[in-house]
């Protein structure tokens, strides 16, 4: 019974450090001893009933609790590994792909929008608040592991649907585009050269919004959320997505 209990306990602390921004343990304590004074931990805790000033009972070692927490921090790790192995070996067939898309014809839709301006080159903007969001959203999302570990199996779904969308739709790019030279991204193209047809849909402006879903807190989410709308500006006003 106490066994069934503890591990109750050690999957509320993770699934409430999983639904923040910060480490449980970091959180407001009298919202945790309101939890251990009137909720289930008082019949795991009962000591706790009276002390309400001390430290949070998950600070302290319970039977069995070190062996719980390794086998899940094992478990954790290998997925965290077959993660990024997954994207590495993912990333290793971009180049591939992209070449049979670039030597793939396309048909050239109408764009009522791209008709109305020329281009401007906004490459260094646009690239500056695409890495400054995803650096910041990478240090929010460091203090959650397994937010950061969602981030980045998020990541790896959305360069894989990017390349089924590629597959399915054969664009053409608008015939006025100013290439973007993205310093990090190029090295996946062929001969690590501005690539023009991966138009279906926009990696830079999906990765953006990706930090938008990750995060909790609602300051972090308005500022991903105005760096996802600059993103998306600075591909159409540079004529580089339909």
């Amino acid at each position: 019974r106490f066994h069934d209990e503890e591990v109750v306990v050690v999957r509320e602390v993770a699934l409430a450090e999983e639904r923040s921004d910060e480490p449980w343990d970091q959180r407001d304590d009298r919202q945790g001893r309101d939890r251990i004074t009137n909720g289930p931990f008082t019949q795991v805790f009962p000591h706790r009933r009276e002390a309400r000033a001390g430290p949070l009972p998950w600070r302290h070692p319970v039977p069995g609790g070190p062996a719980l927490m390794t086998v899940e921090r094992r478990r954790i790790a290998l997925v965290w590994i077959g993660t990024l192995v997954a994207t590495f070996l993912l990333g290793r067939t971009l180049p591939d792909f992209f070449q049979f898309v670039e030597d793939r014809p396309g048909r050239q839709p109408f764009d009522l929008v791209l008709h109305l301006f020329q281009p401007i080159d906004v490459s260094a903007p646009l690239f500056t608040v695409l890495y400054l969001t995803m650096a910041t959203g990478l240090v929010v999302l460091a203090r959650t592991p397994l937010r950061l570990l969602r981030t980045f199996q998020a990541f790896f779904f959305i360069v894989l649907l990017r390349m089924i969308a590629m597959y399915l739709v054969a664009l053409e790019p608008p015939v006025d585009l100013i290439p973007l030279r993205d310093p990090i991204s190029q090295l996946f193209y062929p001969n690590a050269e501005p690539f023009a047809k991966d138009l279906f849909y926009s990696g830079h402006v999906a990765t953006a919004f990706l930090f938008v879903l990750a995060v909790r807190k609602k300051k972090w989410r308005i500022g991903f959320i105005i760096g996802t709308m600059l993103v998306a500006a600075g591909v159409v006003v540079q004529h580089v997505h339909w």
